[in-house]
């Protein structure tokens, strides 16, 4: 069979990085969703941007398969259209498609029957590790059918013969799946044809390879290899060492590649098995990655800095043994080799070496080190005036253009220099539209830093997310996820990053918040997550007018509160008005008084959220659901969003303000509290016996302290002490803990 080497160096590849490192299936929940704002672990628009230099602003945690397009670009070797397809393949055949191929040329056979099941990988489960790998590939499948046609000409499609070889290639791909007991094709007829004989030879030890009967395999493949009258004999010389290399990903036996390397070298040294050399020579190079990391590491890195033909291979061999270095695979002391220039910025960009970047930059000139000196050093480095002249002097057309700006802003702000940050971003915001999404946040994140004003703030702070991330640390693109939350905002509609979310609740004053709300500063959807936050704040602040005036607005903006808020706005006094706002936050989880980042909660307002994103934990702990990511943390070394346009009056207030939100109770024992105080008092109340419920439901499914329980039993005994005929008592069976 003509093999696809470079798909079988992939495979192989493939199976030694699961072994040596297989895949977290870790599968315990919930995960939420979360917007993201700037990229991190992949670049946007990857193979259609990215990969043809428009690099955005490069972030260090790329996975080094785009630091290296980066690196390629930014020293003038920019991927050629052959490499940028060889590195992002359009949609190709999958290996189903290839078994599909093989069974509609078996269909010809007259007679053939049914299919055996063909199950293209082969899943290995064990206590220790868990991983799948395709056992049989697409050429297997391709190349049956070419020599099912074969036969079929030469022996007619309808003839035993044909029919008997049919027999055993069903066998052979029954073990795709490597599941036992192994189905091994029984040996040809003694009448048989001689070609038929060694078809089946072939067939044997490959049904042998794909059972998983390696020696058995290995023996077959070496006495076909050994026939010279064999069609399948150049063949099967290689797959003994692709034997080998299976020994060697998949049992670990450590001899089996040096066995491989030295059937590969005789091959190559055999004229006769010509028809394979390309093949072996390629499978030879990724046996001598294996046996001689050291040497192979740079080698591959100096052909990886020019155009290069078999990209796909070399970079993933490249690759392979960089993370296998990093994780000390070859043997203690065994360390990354850094002999090259590649390698070298590799390890300085990904893993912050702040001296080493400046002296390179400063011996080479070059923009891979410029874009390291600049992300590694911080304000009063002696480097950065020459690495902010530097970063001026780039053409707007540079693949280092938008990184370099990025530092150099961010070194200007924190040199102190907001005047000068402003100019500057200012007149890069002016070309916002010809820019990643990611880097116009991240650019609109440094100008809110230096904002002057609170209208430059609200300005600044509004950002669009890029893509969407789960809170265990995956990331997706917005059109794998059903009813994506992204659509929302294709169309000019923003929202708020946690910088600018942190200044709103923690350091913004109440009556800021609540003026926002019923103006025009903000779009309406922001506007009603401030009217909601501050009227939920006037309320918990015991701010009643202020709550009077909100109520309104946010009647106005979120319908359907308006009812509910219309029963508060009538309630006669303070006491009356505090139970009218626990009945309606008890029947709306989603009231809440944070200005929350991202898309918020994406539950309806009055729906009870399955993953118990209900009303609000104790402000105080909040803080550790808030966290900035990645690439906005570069703005933050050592500090947290500060609202520095405030007046020192404002920002005291609001300091005021929040240090009495973060000493309450989370929500279910704030409104417990105030319902059982009320429910005592007013019993005649016909909410009373529902609020009770409801407070108890809330126990179940909020936010809870060690006081929670104690509460849940008060309302849950009020309710079927006073109410016990009633509906609400009926439906409350449980209080919780």
């Amino acid at each position: 069979m003509d093999l696809n080497v470079r798909r079988a160096a992939a495979l192989m590849l493939l199976m030694a990085g699961l072994l040596m490192g297989p895949t977290d299936l870790s599968s315990c929940g919930p995960f939420l969703m979360r917007a993201l704002f700037s990229v991190y672990k992949r670049p946007e628009q990857a193979a259609e941007q990215f990969a043809r230099g428009k690099l955005g602003i490069l972030q260090p945690t790329y996975p080094r398969f785009y630091l290296f397009i980066a690196y390629r670009h930014l020293t003038g070797v920019p991927l050629a259209a052959a490499e940028q397809k060889a590195l992002f393949p359009p949609a190709e055949t999958s290996a189903a498609s290839a078994a599909d191929q093989w069974l509609d040329a078996r269909k010809k056979v007259a007679g053939a029957g049914e299919p055996p099941r063909i199950v293209v990988e082969k899943t290995v489960s064990k206590p220790t590790e868990y991983y799948t790998y395709p056992n049989c590939l697409d050429d297997a499948f391709r190349s049956a059918a070419a020599t099912l046609a074969a036969r079929a000409a030469k022996f007619g499609a309808d003839s035993a013969a044909v029919q008997d070889w049919l027999k055993g290639q069903d066998a052979v791909f029954a073990n795709c799946a490597g599941e036992p007991p192994a189905v091994i094709p029984e040996a040809a007829p003694a009448n048989s044809d001689a070609l038929l004989k060694a078809d089946r030879a072939y067939q044997i030890a490959a049904a042998n390879l794909y059972a998983g009967n390696l020696d058995a395999a290995e023996s077959l493949f070496s006495r076909i290899a050994s026939d010279m009258n064999s069609p399948w004999r150049p063949v099967s010389g290689y797959l003994v060492a692709r034997v080998e290399i299976r020994k060697a990903t998949i049992l670990n036996d450590t001899a089996a590649l040096a066995k491989a390397d030295a059937q590969l070298k005789g091959i190559l040294a055999d004229a006769s098995l010509s028809a394979v050399h390309g093949a072996a020579a390629s499978l030879a190079l990724f046996v001598r990655s294996r046996l001689q990391p050291e040497s192979r590491l740079p080698e591959l890195a100096a052909v990886l800095v020019k155009p290069d033909a078999t990209l796909e291979r070399d970079l993933t061999d490249y690759r392979f043994l960089y993370d296998k270095f990093e994780e000390g695979r070859f043997g203690e002391g065994v360390k990354l080799p850094i002999k090259d220039d590649l390698t070298d910025w590799f390890s300085t960009f990904h893993n912050h070496g702040e001296q080493h970047a400046v002296e390179k930059w400063r011996a080479t000139k070059s923009l891979p080190w410029l874009l390291a000196a600049l992300e590694d050093i911080h304000a009063g480095h002696a480097a950065v005036t020459d690495a902010i002249a530097a970063a001026d002097a780039l053409r707007p057309d540079s693949p280092a253009f938008l990184t370099a700006a990025f530092h150099a802003s961010r070194l200007m702000i924190e040199s102190h220099r907001d005047a000068d940050a402003r100019t500057r971003l200012d007149a890069l915001l002016k070309n916002r539209a010809q820019y990643p999404t990611s880097a116009v946040n991240l650019f609109l994140a440094e100008r809110m830093k230096v904002a002057a004003s609170w209208d430059e703030f609200l300005r600044y702070a509004q950002r669009v997310p890029v893509g969407i991330e789960w809170d265990e640390g995956a990331d997706a693109p917005d059109d794998a996820v059903d009813d994506s939350p992204l659509k929302d905002y294709k169309n000019g509609k923003t929202t708020l990053d946690v910088d600018g979310t942190k200044i709103l609740n923690e350091q913004t004053p109440l009556r800021m918040l609540a003026a926002t709300a019923a103006g025009s500063a903000a779009p309406a959807n922001l506007r009603a997550s401030f009217a909601l936050a501050g009227w939920m704040r006037a309320v918990l602040l015991g701010e009643e007018k202020m709550a009077a005036d909100l109520a309104p607005v946010l009647a106005s903006l979120t319908p359907a509160l308006k009812d509910r808020l219309a029963e508060y706005s009538g309630a006669p006094d303070k006491e009356h008005k505090l139970f009218a706002a626990a009945y309606l936050v008890l029947k709306y989880p989603g009231v809440r008084p944070l200005v929350e980042p991202g898309f918020g909660r994406l539950t309806a307002i009055e729906k009870i959220d399955d993953f118990r994103d209900n009303w609000w934990c104790s402000l105080g702990d909040r803080e550790k659901s808030f966290e900035m990511d990645e690439p906005l943390r570069q703005l933050y070394v050592n500090e947290q969003p500060a609202a520095r346009f405030l007046a020192e009056a404002d920002r005291a207030q609001a300091a005021e303000e929040w240090k009495r939100l973060a000493s309450l109770p989370p929500a279910p024992n704030y409104l417990a509290a105030q319902v059982i105080a009320y429910a005592k008092a007013h019993a005649d109340d016909r909410r009373a016996p529902e609020a009770l419920h409801l407070a108890v439901r809330a126990t179940r499914y909020g936010c809870t302290d060690d006081g929670t329980g104690a509460l849940s039993k008060q309302a849950y005994d009020l309710l079927h002490a006073r109410y016990p005929n009633s509906s609400w008592a009926k439906q409350t069976k449980y209080w919780f803990k």
